[in-house]
């Protein structure tokens, strides 16, 4: 992650980092309909516990 909550990928892993939510999460970034969203494994909920 480059500290602006862009995309990177490792090892063909797509690693996300919302700067808003405070949560990392790994696996398939989708886009589509208009709205971002992201499948995976959560690596780090944020302090509400939950995730997108």
């Amino acid at each position: 992650m480059d500290g602006n909550g862009h995309y990177i990928f490792v090892n063909g892993d797509c690693i996300y980092g919302d700067l808003v939510s405070g949560v990392l999460k790994r696996g398939v970034y989708i886009s589509g309909d208009g709205i971002n969203r992201y499948e995976g494994e959560f690596l780090k909920t944020d302090f509400h516990g939950k995730g997108q």
